[in-house]
């Protein structure tokens, strides 16, 4: 048993109170020490004496020291360990801490966890939540709700709930968004009606109503030209069927235009660059877009002839493609670059340019699509789906070409009984002729290297742009440019464009849009 040894009372020590207990392990708990007043005639270290100048007092015992304070509590304290310094005072300056050498400065405070969120999430530092608060609030079904309703909401100037702001949805390509999802079931119906029927098309992601009023506008600027560009095809053959006939030349197989298009990818140092997606569900010929990543030529499988093939080809990979691979390498690649340059909209230039490029080469380069597509849009802004139909007849026998057409110029509108039309296919025909109009001013290697810019900011933004050799590139079809301006005086003469009236309609590049 370990002896213990009683000591004199000291009343100038300030005795243990009925508050200072001990743990289990015979130690002072720091948390439930309570600060202890003294009279103001009691005096701390009368003498002046620092901690390293006092005598520290020798136990009896070297096991234990026995305090009694008022006969009512005993404390244990171990001789080995140390007493829990007093916090300091602003006037107590002989007892400051002195850093010993070789000792680092202060040490930044590490934050926790949870005050970290607390800052992130807004709130105040010095207001850190617990970690089973956190847990709670992070689990619990009513703070998950609470907080979700919290970020939906926020509170105005006047105390008022402001409403929730929509989450943005990223946008359809408007080509998508005007896609039936109905169109053969509509058309059977049409067809076993003999005409006498208005179709409901139905989307799966409809185009929004201002979108579609901004390509519901139909020109009729160039209707006189349109109708003599068909009417010059139909006093030549006849009818729209000799026509075709003798211009698209007879079906090619899936593998045969597979091997055209091989060729002529090679030709143009174009390999393992674009790729070829046959299909019969476009409503186009053929139209490039980007499918897993990858520039994708897509082509409509039930219309492959052989004097259309090179065309598509022109058109598709010559022009569309080769431009915006060329584009790539421009300051103005981007949208921000766009803006900061000013550049206007590369249409109608670039789908005009690549409607001049499917007939460059032909025997007979008859702008037939292009008029006709102009010419179905301005009628189907005037009549219904029905009527529509019935008037094309002059023009197209063949209820399946007329379908097409009327479908193309009607898309995007769910009841076609009432008129109206989505107006992009006029600008084939309204950017070919300008084209041929302004031939002899444009120059087409830098419109063609400078990527998708508008005919009319090439003088503008020559300094800017880059014309590296092995960088940007022109199609083979455009390399001599002196023949390259021939078949355009070709294409205006068998169509029987003059001059004359190209200078009355587009009187000066400025004006043309």
């Amino acid at each position: 048993m370990i002896a213990i040894e009683s000591l004199p009372i000291d009343t100038s020590i300030t005795p243990l109170k009925q508050h200072h207990l001990l743990n289990r392990r015979g130690k002072l708990t720091r948390s439930k020490l309570r600060p202890v007043a003294r009279p103001k005639s009691i005096q701390r270290n009368p003498d002046g004496l620092s901690c390293s100048q006092l005598t520290p007092v020798q136990p009896s015992s070297p096991q234990s020291v026995l305090c009694v304070a008022d006969n009512k509590s005993v404390a244990s304290v171990s001789s080995t360990r140390k007493c829990p310094r007093r916090k300091l005072k602003s006037g107590d300056t002989d007892n400051k801490k002195v850093k010993p050498p070789g000792m680092p400065g202060k040490l930044p405070r590490i934050k926790k966890k949870d005050e970290g969120l607390a800052r992130k999430s807004g709130r105040r530092s010095s207001t850190a939540v617990s970690a089973s608060e956190h847990s709670d609030s992070q689990y619990h079904p009513k703070n998950q709700t609470q907080r979700q309703s919290l970020k939906n909401e926020s509170i105005t100037e006047d105390g008022d709930k402001a409403k929730p702001q929509k989450k943005k949805t990223k946008s359809v390509y408007i080509l998508e968004a005007i896609k039936p999802n109905n169109v053969q079931s509509e058309k059977e119906k049409f067809m076993r009606l003999r005409g006498r029927y208005n179709p409901e098309f139905e989307y799966d992601n409809p185009a929004s109503e201002k979108v579609m009023k901004s390509y519901s506008q139909a020109s009729n600027k160039l209707v006189p030209q349109a109708l003599r560009i068909m009417e010059t095809a139909l006093d030549r053959y006849g009818s729209y069927e000799a026509f075709e006939e003798a211009i698209a030349g007879a079906r090619l197989t899936e593998t045969e235009f597979t091997g055209l298009f091989k060729g002529f990818v090679n030709a143009e140092g174009l390999d393992n660059q674009v790729y070829l997606n046959l299909t019969p569900d476009l409503l186009s010929r053929a139209v490039m877009t980007r499918l897993r990543s990858r520039p994708t030529m897509n082509v409509n499988s039930k219309v492959l002839r052989r004097g259309w093939a090179r065309g598509l080809l022109q058109h598709e990979i010559g022009t569309h493609y080769m431009r915006s691979a060329n584009n790539r390498y421009q300051p103005w690649h981007n949208n921000r670059g766009r803006k900061r340059h000013k550049l206007l909209p590369m249409n109608p230039t670039e789908e005009g340019l690549a409607s001049l490029h499917s007939v460059l080469g032909r025997d007979d380069p008859c702008l037939w699509r292009s008029a006709m597509l102009y010419y179905t849009v301005y009628q189907a802004s005037l009549l219904p789906f029905r009527e529509l139909f019935e008037h094309l007849s002059r023009f197209i026998q063949s209820p399946e070409v007329r379908w097409d057409y009327c479908m193309r110029a009607k898309r995007g509108q769910v009841d076609t009984s009432k008129p109206g039309c989505f107006n992009k296919d006029q600008v084939y025909l309204n950017g070919a002729l300008q084209v041929l109009r302004f031939r002899f001013e444009i120059d087409f290697h830098a419109l063609v290297k400078m990527g998708r810019v508008a005919y009319q900011d090439i003088e503008r933004l020559r300094n800017e742009a880059v014309f590296a050799e092995g960088v940007v590139s022109v199609p083979s079809f455009m390399a001599d440019k002196d023949k390259y301006l021939q078949n355009l005086n070709e294409i205006r003469l068998k169509n029987r464009l003059t001059d004359k009236e190209l200078c009355e309609v587009f009187p000066v590049m400025e004006s043309c849009t």
